[in-house]
């Protein structure tokens, strides 16, 4: 299962006759429709279930600290805000991407 962000994929494009090819069976022609909007829907580009919800991840929070390896230890940083350690790809509710520095 994907998630998709409908508000922006509602109006679905309809096919071109070089796609879609109808025939004389209704039952085929409805099936070979489907078969088009289920293709066009899973050439969407999924949502990100974490950033749907508002949360964001360990590795753009700014109360996220990396940590260099060290050996016998799985996590990868800490959180400041939580007082934990997590790694990069874990994510909680409290989270706030940090601002990306300027490029200069």
């Amino acid at each position: 299962m994907k998630l998709i962000d409908m508000d922006e994929h509602w109006e679905i494009p309809l096919p071109t006759p070089e796609e879609f090819k109808p025939t004389d069976g209704n039952l085929v022609d409805f099936l070979c429709g489907m078969e088009w909007v289920g293709q066009y829907l899973k050439s969407i580009p999924a949502v990100d279930p974490v950033l749907a919800a508002g949360a964001c991840y360990c590795k753009e929070c700014r109360h996220f600290e990396h940590r260099e390896e060290e050996e016998g230890v799985s996590w990868t940083g800490y959180c400041k805000y939580g007082e934990h350690h997590t790694d990069e790809g874990d994510f909680c509710s409290r989270g706030s991407r940090r601002e990306h520095e300027k490029e200069e």
